[in-house]
């Protein structure tokens, strides 16, 4: 399942608390588990970790307040199998007091998009498809899109609400399971009250601390004690995200006297939220480290290339058999290497970069593709750049839309291809320089202005109006961009095939565009969210004479009531997406270029405008537009560029937008 959301990093309003938890407050005997309780006596969890009088419990030695865990063990996505989760939870819960212990309880929430930092522009989360099902499912699920340790939610979990080892939990203690969206001074935000929204929330919060460059970043900070700043704290050197992350969720360090507590109560000063992380982890899954001091990996020298796997491989968090494996490695798998040490070789895969040895490696065969790079210094020259290479004697029709919205140009962009037309961007007031001189280079007789005046205003048309002025100027706009959408899909009379994707953002109908406009079919933008497709939609779908249907995301963006509608009006209804944008695209693209690709093209697969350029001089020569990352190249499409026969790719945009790692074809 793909689909993106395009909205500001929800962590933005949870302030540097994060993690929205109930720091200990005060040092009680109510305060369990680091779980301060503000709900009423007779609402009052039942925690079974309780923490134990101070003279019983032992001083909790090993903790390092600047590396509480590894990187490697905290953003591990494949941890735990959801199979390991469910008997590590019976393991330690036993025989359940009533029906809400989360080994046995089943537990709802709905499908969430996938997630993308408005600020980096980085996943932070895959898309997730939800359901009703057992709790340890919605841990594996939240583990595998968010690429956060199914153990670091099981102790958050337990340190939070004490939900791991309870025998009779309370429905407040799943109601704030994570503590997610449970600020310290106000009530639990109920969007995300239950505890599949909460294990959903909690996860994607750990994650978006390195994903979006949030909050605290590794490097020096002063780290308090506890709430009342009286207490004091220290300066201490963050030495990795993960650590970053736990204090940007818990913003307290344990004192002296809570360590020398070990489980049990400190003083006055004491809080407990990072302290408890450690011991339950070290407790039930071993050291934080990878337990061998030669998983440090102190001393890497940096390499490069790619290599296949010879056999099936432990991908381990350090040079050393002695270190956690993280993941296991089929043989054949095409790995990327960033560093080495004696005969280990640390490698990325599968978004984890750890270590291998270099005895199972062979070098990778080389690309057998050139790669060349479209780009101006903006999106509107980087729009001028691909016209000049579509059209270098000029166009009979030019099709203008915004660079600064991404609705109407969307669709444009399939009719332009499928026109063999032109597209430029432009500004909504006035012609930038550079698309004022390529217009008149093109010399068109007709340009299509797509989208209403308050994205191509009065003042623009009039300056396109004086630039050509022999050619003959018109509008294609609707009420909104799903009118809009309709109103140029009316132009592919006669078409078999429509594609369908959602207005609400723009990654699933950049997919399709240049291959519907490949395929002269057009692309319709849907309300994804609505019960049906609407009545104006399902009579343009009908009057052009449509018999086939592809969807474009997956059922969190389009939903499976419009596909069945869809269906029972008599038509063919296809879907293709995948777990993110790339995995959709690549899907849109093997599914229509499934033997064959000589060309191919590149765009950000962050930002819309170089992808709308791309989309047209793609669609035009029937060549499949990947969306891509802007650090790497995915390997799926690097496998597919190498195994279709392709031998030119060219990147459309800028260095800022799709790096030279990408240009290299270094994979992700």
């Amino acid at each position: 399942m793909r689909t993106r959301t395009a909205v500001a990093d929800r962590a933005r309003s949870d302030a540097s608390r994060g993690r929205g938890g109930r720091v200990a407050l005060l040092a009680v005997i109510a305060l369990l588990a680091s779980v301060l309780v503000p709900s009423p006596a007779s609402a009052a969890p039942h925690v079974e970790s309780g923490v134990a009088p101070a003279a019983a419990a032992s001083a909790l030695t090993g903790f390092d307040r600047e590396n509480i865990i590894s990187d490697a063990l905290f953003y591990n996505g494949a941890a735990m199998t959801q199979a390991q989760i469910q008997t590590f939870l019976d393991q330690k819960i036993g025989s359940c007091r009533n029906d809400k212990c989360i080994n046995v309880l089943k537990a709802s929430f709905s499908s969430r998009d996938e997630f993308i930092s408005s600020a980096t522009g980085n996943e932070v989360c895959k898309a997730i498809h939800g359901g009703t099902m057992l709790v340890s499912e919605i841990i594996y699920r939240a583990q595998v899109a968010c690429g956060i340790s199914a153990k670091v939610i099981l102790v958050t979990l337990q340190k939070e609400q004490g939900l791991v080892l309870s025998t009779a939990p309370s429905d407040w203690n799943l109601r704030a399971a994570m503590g997610a969206s449970c600020p310290d001074t106000a009530p639990c935000d109920p969007l995300f009250a239950g505890i599949g929204p909460q294990i959903l929330k909690g996860t994607q919060q750990l994650k978006i601390y390195k994903a979006g460059s949030f909050a605290k970043q590794p490097g020096l900070h002063h780290i308090g004690y506890h709430p009342n700043a009286a207490c004091g704290g220290t300066t201490i050197n963050i030495r990795n995200y993960a650590t970053a992350a736990l204090y940007n969720y818990t913003p307290y360090q344990p004192n002296a006297a809570a360590l020398a507590a070990g489980s049990g109560l400190g003083d006055e000063c004491s809080s407990y939220g990072n302290r408890n992380f450690y011991r339950f982890y070290t407790e039930w899954f071993g050291a934080t480290q990878a337990g061998a001091a030669a998983c440090a990996s102190a001393e890497v020298t940096a390499a490069g290339g790619e290599f296949t796997t010879t056999a099936e491989l432990n991908l381990r968090s350090g040079p050393s058999t002695t270190c956690e494996s993280l993941a296991l490695l089929s043989s054949g798998t095409v790995v990327t290497r960033t560093g080495v040490q004696g005969a280990w070789a640390r490698v990325r895969a599968n978004g984890i970069e750890a270590w291998v040895h270099g005895d199972y490696l062979t070098a990778a065969p080389e690309p057998t593709y050139a790669v060349d790079r479209l780009s101006g210094p903006s999106r509107y020259e980087t729009a001028v750049e691909v016209t000049r290479r579509s059209h270098p004697s000029g166009a009979a029709t030019v099709f203008l839309a915004s660079g600064q919205d991404f609705s109407d140009a969307l669709t444009g962009s399939a009719i332009a291809a499928g026109e063999a037309a032109a597209a430029l961007l432009t500004s909504a007031e006035t012609l930038p320089e550079a698309v004022r001189s390529e217009l008149a280079r093109l010399n068109p007789a007709r340009v299509v202005l797509v989208g209403g005046t308050g994205s191509l205003s009065p003042a623009l048309e009039s300056d396109v109006r004086d630039t050509v002025p022999s050619a003959a100027v018109e509008r294609v706009a609707g009420a909104d961009r799903y009118q809009t959408s309709l109103r140029l899909a009316e132009r592919r009379a006669g078409a078999a095939t429509a594609y369908i994707a959602s207005g609400r953002t723009y990654p699933d109908a950049l997919s399709a565009s240049a291959v519907a406009g490949s395929q002269s079919a057009p692309v319709v933008l849907v309300d994804g969210t609505a019960a049906a497709a609407s009545a104006d939609a399902l009579g343009v779908l009908s009057s052009l004479g449509v018999q086939r249907v592809v969807i474009v995301g997956g059922p969190a963006t389009v939903s499976t009531s419009i596909e069945d509608g869809l269906r029972e009006r008599g038509l063919q209804v296809e879907r293709k997406y995948g777990a993110d944008r790339y995995a959709t695209t690549y899907a849109v693209n093997a599914d229509a270029y499934p033997t064959s690709a000589p060309t191919a093209y590149l765009a950000a697969g962050t930002d819309f405008p170089d992808a709308l350029s791309g989309a047209v001089l793609a669609g035009a020569q029937h060549a499949p537009l990947f969306l891509q990352p802007a650090a790497c190249m995915t390997g799926r499409v690097k496998d597919y560029l190498m195994s279709r026969g392709t031998r030119s790719v060219t990147l459309v945009g800028g260095s800022g937008s799709l790096g030279d790692a990408v240009l290299s074809s270094v994979r992700c």
